[in-house]
C-alpha cells in the first residue's frame, strides 16, 4: 500500500479565513462561523479549487492535455474545472446535462469564454455520463492526444483529498481562535 501523499498543485490562497456570523446568535443563540472558501483567489472556483489542485495535479502527472469532466449547464465544478485547465494551459472538455441557451449566461457563459468544449446531453443520456466522459477521452487518444477523466463534483479518493486538507486548516483555526467547533 502507498502511503505517499498524492501530488498537489498550488492553486488556492489557503487557509482561507473563518469568520464569525454575527447576526445569527439573535436569531437563535447559535455561535456560527463561516469558512470562507470563496476566497481562494482561483477565478470564481470557490471551495471547487481544493479538489482540483489533487485532480489537476494527476491530469498533468499522466501527461494528459485535456481535462473532461461532467455537470449541469449550471455546474460550479465544471466552471472551476475550465478555470483551472486554462490556467494550466490544458483544454477542458465539458459534458452538461441540459440544453444549451443563447444568449449564454452565467457558467455557461464563462465555460465558452474560457475555451471549454461544450457537450450537451439529455437528462435520459445523464445516467450515462461515464461511459460517454470515455468516449470522449477515447476520441481523444484517437487523435494522439490524452484526455484524464475527472468524475462529477470531482468527487473520488483524490478530490475528498482537498476536503481533508480543509478539515486540518479549520481544526488549526479552531486552536488559534480559542473556538470549540461541535458540527461542521
Amino acid at each position: 500500500m502507498d502511503l505517499l501523499p498524492p501530488v498537489r498543485l498550488t492553486l488556492a490562497h489557503v487557509p482561507t479565513p473563518l469568520e464569525p456570523l454575527t447576526r445569527l446568535p439573535a436569531l437563535g443563540g447559535a455561535e456560527v462561523w463561516i469558512k470562507r472558501d470563496d476566497l481562494t483567489g482561483v477565478a470564481l472556483s470557490g471551495n471547487k479549487v481544493r479538489k482540483l489542485e489533487f485532480l489537476a495535479a494527476d491530469a498533468l502527472e499522466r501527461g494528459a492535455d485535456t481535462l473532461i469532466t461532467c455537470g449541469a449547464v449550471t455546474s460550479n465544478h465544471a466552471r472551476a474545472t475550465a478555470v483551472v485547465a486554462a490556467r494550466l494551459g490544458l483544454r477542458a472538455h465539458l459534458v452538461l446535462r441540459g440544453e444549451d441557451e443563447r444568449p449564454r449566461r452565467g457558467n455557461l457563459l464563462l465555460d465558452t469564454v474560457l475555451g471549454a468544449s461544450l457537450q450537451f446531453i439529455t437528462t435520459e443520456q445523464w445516467r450515462d455520463r461515464d461511459a460517454i466522459m470515455a468516449d470522449v477521452a477515447e476520441r481523444l487518444a484517437a487523435e494522439g492526444r490524452r484526455g484524464y477523466v475527472i468524475p462529477e463534483g470531482g468527487s473520488n479518493h483524490l478530490g475528498a483529498m482537498g476536503y481533508a486538507i480543509e478539515v486540518g486548516e479549520l481544526l488549526a483555526q479552531e486552536e488559534e481562535l480559542g473556538l470549540r467547533i461541535s458540527r461542521i
